[in-house]
């Protein structure tokens, strides 16, 4: 809207002050700021080009004087002229002298001339209904502005406390004179007191209205000082003579009261039980504390002697403690369950028991204090009998891991032994991968792809149909592979990959990458030495061994006792396998069918 009405306005009678338009030839800038306090103007209706829907207010104004002289209401036309002298407002009272002026007015008011809000009239093309409401606010705030103004006025510095004056006067009105800057706000702050807000007159002296709030804030502060000194000097009476035992009496009266008694939970301390079996026994009236003006609770030192001195009053505290089922039993000597079953037998089910209504019963002790003795001693052996117990846990484990090193060091002898190269300056670097897995759950492929990027190493398998199979699958790939059974050797040029039978294994040539397949022959009686050969003897950094879930636990152990870390990679079949629920003619079997 500012784009299309601004370059219409140079060199124009109209005016602009902030978010306000107004008209030069009727306004002045001052005047202006004054009307900014209580008008609430805005634009009539436009359409998109900057035209605006209705005819200009001087326009209207003219016709409607034109109108109300051809109409030859002379009471009508005397109170506009009235309505001219004023701002564009009135109140009835002073509008109205006469019963005609009052019919007049009502005429004028039903064809919308005029209107009224309130005890006030005025003149829709003068003033906006937001306007007139304001100005009728604004009229209601004058006596309580005087008012305000007064009670300033007679104060020191003409300041008081913002607090007081919202207080007195309401937080509306002080809202308004701070807003119309008939009064201004400051902060003041004082040692030991908190930072304050202040209010004066816009026409005080701001030093002396400041000292004032501090001679203020300081008188303050010392009727605090003595009003609260008068507070705790009136319960030394309920306090007693009493001095507790840690403490120094004092020259003031907060230190007086504070050296004769106890806060709740420092009392249940001293008593022996928790601090809500205090309160409890407060709440029934068994023990009386004081109020200090801190509006803390606090328990007379002499009554807390008393109870520690009188075994019956001591009780009567005691019987507000509430105990675990957990704590009886370990009391009574009896199981947890017994314990609940009698509690429910007395009428206690699922509230925690209270002291005063199991004391005495099931063996129990006719004290508190008796109570947490034995239950201490007995926590204390139990204690004592399981840190026995965890020691001797150690002890075995520790007997057990020195029986497994000397263990793991014998085996290593015999394989020493057994197999005289298999501890070798390149074990460190070694790495076995167990792959393990049902048939069909691509262990082999992939051993075979850790081979292929080797580029260096052997194919190991039982069978020398196996070992063919391997040797075929990798030359067709593009991967050089020789074959080496007992057999026949077909040998490739440019290879460095040998797929062989496990007894053709020479584990000094072992490459970058040896695979052991069907590794559960470990076991075997007649061949199970070339497996272990294999493993322990070879060179290779990387060792993939394939076989059944029923060879992990050998291969680890022997690689463990080998020391040389194993990754173990779990294979998922592939493809299902399930029994044929029909007979198959050979002739009628589907391409690719394996028959097993």
């Amino acid at each position: 809207m500012d784009k299309k009405i601004a370059p219409t306005l140079v060199n124009s009678s109209v005016g602009r002050d902030g978010e306000f338009w107004y008209d030069t030839t009727r306004l002045t800038e001052q005047q202006l700021r004054e009307q900014r306090v209580w008008s609430r103007p805005n634009l009539p209706d436009m359409t998109a080009n900057g035209y605006f829907l209705i005819r200009p207010i001087s326009e209207q104004l003219r016709n409607r004087i034109e109108q109300l002289h051809e109409s030859g209401d002379t009471n009508a036309l005397q109170l506009m002229r009235n309505m001219e002298q004023s701002n564009g407002y009135a109140k009835v009272s002073d509008l109205c002298q006469s019963p005609e002026d009052e019919h007049a007015l009502a005429d004028l008011m039903s064809r919308n001339v005029l209107k009224r809000s309130g005890d006030w009239v005025y003149d829709p093309l003068r003033l906006g209904s937001e306007t007139m409401q304001e100005i009728a606010r604004q009229e209601q705030l004058i006596p309580l502005r005087q008012e305000v103004t007064q009670h300033l006025e007679s104060q020191s510095g003409k300041t008081a406390l913002q607090t007081d004056l919202r207080e007195k006067f309401g937080k509306d009105i002080l809202n308004d004179m701070l807003v119309s800057g008939l009064i201004m706000s400051f902060t003041i702050a004082i040692e030991k007191h908190p930072l304050t807000s202040w209010v004066r007159l816009r026409e005080s002296n701001h030093r002396e209205a400041e000292q004032a709030a501090r001679d203020t804030l300081k008188q303050i502060a010392e009727e605090a000082r003595a009003h609260e000194e008068a507070q705790w000097l009136a319960l030394l009476g309920e306090c007693g003579d009493v001095v507790r035992e840690d403490a120094r009496e004092g020259k003031t009266g907060r230190m007086q009261v504070i050296s004769r008694t106890y806060t709740i939970a420092n009392a249940a301390k001293k008593l022996g039980v928790r601090e809500h079996t205090l309160e409890d026994a407060i709440r029934e009236d068994v023990i009386t504390p004081v109020i200090d003006p801190e509006r803390t609770p606090r328990v007379p030192a002499y009554k807390v002697e008393m109870a520690l001195t009188d075994p019956e009053y001591h009780e009567q505290i005691t019987a507000y403690e509430t105990l675990t089922a957990r704590d009886i039993s370990i009391v009574c000597d009896v199981t947890y369950p017994t314990v609940r079953r009698r509690l429910q037998r007395v009428g206690i089910k699922r509230a925690p028991p209270r002291w005063g209504e199991i004391r005495g019963k099931w063996t129990l002790p006719d004290t508190l204090a008796e109570f947490y003795t034995i239950r201490k001693q007995k926590l204390d052996e139990w204690r004592a009998e399981r840190d026995a117990e965890r020691l001797e846990q150690e002890r075995q484990i520790v007997e057990q891991r020195r029986q497994e090193r000397e263990q793991r060091d014998a085996l290593r002898a015999r394989l020493v032994a057994a197999f005289p190269t298999w501890q070798h300056i390149g074990r460190s670097d070694q790495r076995i991968h167990l792959h393990v897995g049902p048939p069909n759950s691509g262990k082999t492929h992939e051993a075979l792809n850790a081979l292929a990027e080797a580029e260096s190493g052997w194919y190991l398998a039982p069978l020398r149909l196996l070992a063919y199979e391997i040797f075929d699958r990798m030359n067709q790939r593009g991967v050089r592979c020789n074959l080496l059974t007992g057999e026949e050797y077909i040998p490739v040029e440019g290879a460095t990959i040998t797929a062989a039978t496990v007894e053709m294994f020479d584990p000094t040539r072992s490459g970058e990458c040896v695979i052991i397949d069907e590794a559960q022959l470990l076991a075997d009686p007649d061949r199970g030495w070339a497996w272990t050969r294999a493993m322990m003897e070879a060179l290779a950094p990387n060792i993939h061994i394939i076989g059944p879930q029923t060879a992990k636990g050998l291969i680890q152990h022997l690689a463990g006792a080998a020391a040389v870390p194993v990754t173990v990679i779990e294979h998922e079949r592939l493809a299902p396998i399930q029994v044929a629920e029909k007979h198959w003619p050979l002739a009628e079997l589907p391409p690719r069918t394996i028959l097993v």
